[in-house]
């Protein structure tokens, strides 16, 4: 199973917000200028922001409690910037029962206008089941 694809944009104020809860003073998060100093194009997206997707997506599939976070796994593979266009999509790629409980995998793919990999974030969760 798959989410509808959707299309997402970061702005420089998603960052400044982002990076108030995360207490990183690095500059490059700071200002475009001070990111263009460090040689970047434009301010650069910090490597787990990309998150933030997944709450934009409505996924079709539903899953039944006991729902426990079991282990999580990012993979930057290019840099990500404000103001660029990005499309997102979660798919299903695991859904295994186990001594009663379900393992299940979900995968958050986050791909540039030119369809490159950018981002992608691998979950595992342990729960009642997947309706």
């Amino acid at each position: 199973m798959k989410t509808s694809e959707v299309s997402i944009i970061f702005h420089q104020t998603d960052v400044t917000e982002f990076m108030k809860v995360m207490s990183d003073p690095n500059p490059i998060y700071q200002s475009v200028e001070a990111a263009k100093n460090f040689g970047f194009k434009t301010m650069p997206l910090p490597p787990t922001m990309p998150l933030v997707a997944y709450k934009l997506l409505n996924l079709p599939w539903q899953l039944t409690e006991p729902i426990l976070h079991r282990k999580q796994e990012c993979s930057y593979h290019q840099t990500m910037y404000i103001g660029e266009t990005y499309k997102a999509h979660i798919y299903l790629t695991e859904h295994t029962e186990r001594k009663g409980f379900y393992l299940v995998k979900q995968s958050l793919v986050i791909v540039d206008m030119q369809g490159k990999l950018c981002f992608e974030g691998n979950y595992q969760i342990v729960c009642g089941g997947v309706i």
